[in-house]
């Protein structure tokens, strides 16, 4: 059987994907303001996890997908009080 390739982990991608999620959950259900500030450490740990996986750690999806969904959360933190007025 063949051997599975040695990945190692990208802890920053994976702290940006749990905050952009975390982010986007709290833009719409609680507070805009710890959705902003997610939403920052999604962009930041996302843009340090690219780094790190262009020096040879896996998860520059993640780190994307983390940065990606920090937007989306600033995005609804503009949107949704002003649909709201």
């Amino acid at each position: 059987m063949g051997q599975s390739p040695n990945l190692q982990s990208n802890p920053a991608a994976i702290v940006g994907l749990v905050a952009g999620i975390a982010a986007v959950v709290a833009s719409v259900f609680f507070s805009i303001v710890i959705g902003g500030v997610l939403a920052l450490v999604a962009w930041l740990a996302g843009s340090y996890g690219i780094q790190q996986a262009k020096k040879g750690l896996g998860g520059k999806a993640i780190a994307i997908a983390g940065m990606v969904l920090g937007g989306i959360s600033i995005a609804l933190n503009i949107i949704v009080p002003n649909l709201l007025d």
